[in-house]
């Protein structure tokens, strides 16, 4: 009967641990995107690459670009605003779903 309460014991954590999905992805020009998911909902989702990138925790987010890179054209005409601070550009990222 022991050998049952432990094989039980097993299939629910492989539930769990299924459940608890974390991926890592090496994209081109040395980027890295990370994704964290639990029970299916996205908690923790960045993208950094060697100038720039993004993070979001449970769908709200910030990005960061380098000044050294040009300015998007939704930047340059006023739709999406970005804070200056040091080298950096800094901006909100809207909720996703």
């Amino acid at each position: 009967m022991l050998p049952n309460v432990l094989n039980k014991r097993s299939v629910e954590s492989k539930k769990i641990i299924d459940m608890i999905k974390y991926k890592v992805r090496e994209l081109a020009g040395g980027s890295t995107q990370t994704k964290l998911r639990l029970f299916g909902v996205i908690c923790w989702a960045c993208l950094i690459a060697k100038n720039s990138g993004w993070f979001r925790i449970f769908g709200i987010g910030m990005t960061w670009t380098h000044n050294s890179i040009t300015p998007m054209f939704s930047e340059r005409i006023g739709k999406r605003k970005k804070i200056r601070i040091g080298n950096y550009r800094y901006g909100y990222l809207k909720p996703c779903i």
